[in-house]
């Protein structure tokens, strides 16, 4: 049997993959799912009031027809999750998001870890709510599965883990422009994908590791 470990790298709010490998069960090639943490906006304040603004000033260039069409295809790709975007409400800063989940990981494991992520992509563009929050952080770990206390006091200590996380962040933009980028490890190759894809892409790439791993 050969394990693959797909690593993705996410600045917190990337839901696609989990649906894909709910989809590719092979007993043979078992997938581990990891996430590794990058920040395309590491100065951004702690809280920026309006979302939606801040990305129409600052990711498209005061552009409206160009913030309408990204959100559309935002919009487009979420459609088979049933989940309903929204993009308004806050955003700030991620960190302390890829805090939470990175210790999270170490701690509770590969399926605790994915149910956060999820979470957090639910209470950030279902709900619009700051993706780095004390209340959201802790909602989502309690979602997940992580007990309230544990949870509390997690988000509670920001000084946790923050030294080793900064410089996994530092480490993996060394090799990153952008997010998502998933790597899913293979007996013979390994298949990156940049930029957000389809459901339908990742399956491809999984299909084609445990085609060529089995």
């Amino acid at each position: 049997m050969y394990e693959s470990q797909v690593t993705f790298t996410i600045d917190t709010t990337c839901p696609w993959l989990d649906q894909a490998l709910s989809q590719v069960q092979s007993p043979s090639v078992p997938f581990t799912l990891y996430f590794d943490p990058y920040q395309p906006s590491s100065d951004l304040p702690d809280t920026v009031p309006d979302r939606s603004q801040w990305a129409l000033q600052h990711k498209h260039n005061d552009n409206p027809e160009a913030q309408q069409l990204y959100q559309a295809h935002m919009a487009s790709l979420a459609e088979p999750l049933g989940v309903p975007l929204t993009f308004a409400g806050p955003t700030g800063n991620s960190f302390h998001a890829h805090r939470v989940i990175q210790l999270v990981q170490e701690s509770d494991g590969a399926a605790v870890t994915n149910r956060l992520v999820d979470e957090l992509f639910r209470l950030y563009f279902a709900e619009g709510r700051h993706p780095a929050e004390d209340d959201t952080l802790i909602a989502a770990c309690v979602t997940a599965g992580v007990p309230e206390e544990q949870a509390k006091a997690l988000v509670a200590d920001r000084e946790k883990g923050q030294k080793q996380v900064k410089e996994k962040i530092r480490t993996v933009g060394m090799d990153v422009n952008a997010v998502p980028v998933v790597m899913v490890e293979g007996r013979r190759r390994d298949l990156t994908l940049d930029g957000l894809k389809t459901i339908a892409d990742y399956v491809k790439a999984l299909k084609t590791i445990v085609k060529e791993s089995s």
